[in-house]
């Protein structure tokens, strides 16, 4: 009979220690599932400042317009505290050329640094627009107007011609 009480005993103690095991493993259970629910609702508080903080925030895709029948990028409006990462990203490529530039930039060399032109032979008159007509070899691409005409004079009342 000793052998059934020693096997009473270790079946009583096996079940005291599984008991004590349910008993830490609830405990960990509800730890468990609170610990979802806080997660639940931080994530549903983030989801919702998310989409409030991207309703406030303007878009970095750039908008578009039709001018004379082409496409044409808006430049959005300036606000306070807005860098140059609100613009598309061709003006944000404007104003790095020009920032690079340290100084005055003429529309010709931006054309050539967006490999839009090719740059002109370096011949006097500039072969093609640039430099023609008034313009002199020194300033070629600055425009400097003709001298002004006396009031009063004929020559002030006659229609100006461009000579060759």
């Amino acid at each position: 009979m000793t052998e059934i009480n020693e096997v009473a005993e270790r079946v009583a103690a096996r079940r005291a220690e599984l008991d004590e095991e349910e008993k830490l493993l609830a405990e960990r259970f509800d730890a468990v599932r609170a610990e979802r629910e806080e997660r639940a609702v931080a994530m549903r508080v983030w989801e919702r400042m998310h989409a409030q903080l991207d309703a406030e925030k303007p878009s970095t895709q750039a908008e578009t317009a039709q001018v004379g029948g082409r496409g044409v990028l808006l430049v959005p409006h300036r606000k306070a505290g807005a860098g140059e990462d609100i613009l598309p990203p061709d003006y944000q490529r404007l104003m790095k050329i020009v920032r690079d530039a340290g100084g005055p930039v003429r529309i010709k060399d931006v054309g050539v640094e967006l490999d839009l032109v090719q740059p002109a032979p370096s011949s006097p008159r500039g072969r093609g627009g640039v430099g023609c007509g008034g313009c002199s070899g020194e300033s070629e691409g600055a425009y400097e107007p003709p001298p002004a005409r006396p009031e009063g004079s004929a020559a002030a009342l006659m229609p100006r011609t461009v000579s060759r």
